[in-house]
């Protein structure tokens, strides 16, 4: 893998900017939120990958590692809380996110379509659609 972003990465580079008080208490929570989000998937994904930071003042911290198919962008939201957001995912980032998705959709609908207990009255069970 060699080159992937890691989250020694990121945190050698949020102790550089404390140290040299670049960044604020509240900025510091966007490079540990990056570290959350580099978590939520293989690390794989983070070999093809740019993850950008955006800062209070709209500086941009970039971490970059092979052909940058994997785009993450962490800024604040309208409440000073942290978001992400991927501007562009690789076909593994892209597949997996679709699996999940239908997932979700086929267990919501096996949710409301469950056999269910008929109250006690005769012991049977019905289908609740």
């Amino acid at each position: 893998m060699g080159n992937a972003i890691t989250c020694e990465l990121i945190r050698e580079k949020q102790r550089q900017l404390m140290d040299a008080k670049q960044i604020d208490d509240d900025e510091r929570r966007l490079f540990q939120h990056a570290v959350l989000v580099l978590y939520e998937r293989y690390s794989s994904t983070w070999a093809n990958a740019r993850i950008e930071i955006i800062l209070k003042n709209t500086e941009k911290i970039t971490f970059c590692s092979g052909d940058e198919s994997n785009v993450v962008v962490i800024q604040f939201d309208g409440r000073d809380r942290p978001k992400h957001e991927y501007e562009r995912k690789g076909w593994g980032v892209w597949l997996y996110d679709g699996v999940v998705t239908a997932w979700n959709v086929i267990r919501g609908n096996g949710a409301q379509n469950a056999i269910t207990y008929n109250g006690g009255n005769n012991n049977s069970y019905y289908n609740n659609s």
